[in-house]
C-alpha cells in the first residue's frame, strides 16, 4: 500500500492526467503433481493455505506468504489421467526452452548469510520431510546494476526451480548499463 501511494503521488506531481493505480502482481500459477507434497515444500518458505479451491477436475490452493503481502502462490494439481502427457523440462540445462523459468524469494530481510540460511533450511527439510533440497546453484556472489547480491538455485517439487537472493551491498556504479 505505501509504494501505491508513493507512486500516485510522484505521478500527480509529475502529471495532470488521471491517476491509475499502478499494475500489481497478483500470483504466480504453478502445476503440480501433488499438491499436499507442494504445500508442504512451499511452507519452509513461510508460505501458508489461504483458500483452497477447484479448478475443473484439479485440487487448487492459494498460498500467501506470511512474511509479504506481495507473493501470492497459485498451487494447481493436475489431475492423475494427464500427468503421463506431460513432462516437467529442465530449463536449467537446456536454455534453449521458452517460457516460465523459476520463483525467486527474497531472503534480505531473513539473514546476513545466504549460505547459512540454506544451511537452515537444509536442516528444516531434513526435519520436516527427512530428505535434503536439491541445490542446482550454491550461493555466488552475482552483479545486477548496481546491486551485488548473493544467489542460489533450489530443485522444488515437481522440478520448479526456486531462486533465492540476498542483497549485500549496492555499488558506485551501474554495471548493467553495458552488461550486453
Amino acid at each position: 500500500m505505501l509504494f501505491m501511494g508513493i507512486s500516485m503521488m510522484l505521478l500527480s506531481m509529475t502529471t495532470t492526467i488521471a491517476l491509475v493505480p499502478p499494475l500489481a502482481m497478483s500470483h504466480t500459477s504453478l502445476k503440480t503433481s501433488n499438491i499436499i507434497k507442494s504445500i508442504d515444500f512451499f511452507s519452509l518458505f513461510g508460505f501458508e493455505i489461504q483458500t483452497k479451491f477447484r479448478a475443473g477436475p484439479a485440487r487448487a490452493a492459494l498460498l500467501a506468504s506470511s512474511l509479504t503481502e506481495l507473493m501470492v502462490i497459485e498451487l494447481i494439481e493436475v489431475p492423475n489421467q494427464f500427468l503421463p502427457q506431460m513432462v516437467s523440462p529442465d530449463f536449467h540445462c537446456n536454455q534453449a526452452l521458452l517460457g516460465f523459468n523459476h520463483i525467486c524469494f527474497d531472503v534480505s530481510t531473513k539473514c546476513t548469510s545466504l549460505a547459512d540460511h540454506l544451511n537452515a533450511l537444509q536442516t528444516s527439510s531434513l526435519s520436516k520431510f527427512g530428505r535434503p533440497l536439491v541445490v542446482v546453484v550454491e550461493p555466488r556472489k552475482q552483479i545486477v546494476g548496481k546491486h551485488c547480491l548473493e544467489l542460489s538455485m533450489l530443485r522444488g517439487v515437481d522440478g520448479i526451480l526456486i531462486e533465492l537472493i540476498r542483497f549485500d551491498k549496492v555499488l558506485e556504479i551501474d554495471y548493467g548499463l553495458n552488461a550486453w
